[in-house]
Order: structure tokens, then C-alpha cells, then sequence
């Protein structure tokens, strides 16, 4: 069962989000912010390089695939979560990445 969702624009930053309490958060904490406050700094730049690979080409490596990924809790710790990616369009033509954990 999905305990957290997170919706990040194009620029990574968290437009929407529940379930926040899954890793330590409040939804207030996370709102408006980068996204790689919740990825491990090890896995950063791996992260920024996918994300704009598909930003620039439309290549959906790992897109609607669950993956286990550390992510980091409220807390400063690393946690293990199912993470699945998918993308959203809106009718205006943006697009954002919704990330579903469990």
C-alpha cells in the first residue's frame, strides 16, 4: 500500500505532497522545496543527471519500474522505501514526475 506521494515540477521542486509523515516530515516541510532534501547526497548528482536526461530527450529509463532507494527522513536518516515514478501532463502542457513510496 502507497504511504507517500510526492508531485516535483520539471525546475525538482515539491508541488504536492501526502503522506509526508511517512518519513518524519509535515506536508509544510517539504512543500516548495528541492526534492533532493529527501535523496541521500550520495545519490544526488546520479539523480540530477537522470532527471534531466529525461527533461532534454523524453527518455524514460526507470519511469513505471518500483525501485528500493534510501531516502532520507526528517530525521537526517536513511530509510528504505519503494519508490515508483510516473509522469503527469497537464492540460496546459507542463509536466511533472509524481513519485509514489511505500
Amino acid at each position: 500500500m502507497v504511504k507517500m506521494m510526492i508531485e516535483v515540477s520539471m525546475n525538482q521542486e515539491i508541488t504536492t505532497v501526502s503522506g509526508a509523515d511517512f518519513l518524519g516530515y509535515d506536508a509544510n516541510d517539504l512543500l516548495g522545496q528541492q526534492l533532493e532534501m529527501i535523496i541521500p547526497e550520495r545519490h544526488r548528482a546520479g539523480h540530477h543527471g537522470g532527471f534531466n536526461r529525461f527533461h532534454t530527450t523524453g527518455v524514460k529509463k526507470i519511469l513505471g519500474t518500483w525501485l528500493k532507494l534510501p531516502a532520507v527522513s526528517k530525521s537526517g536518516e536513511e530509510q528504505e522505501v519503494d519508490l515508483v515514478l510516473t509522469e503527469k501532463k497537464g492540460a496546459d502542457g507542463s509536466h511533472s514526475i509524481v513519485a509514489l513510496l511505500k
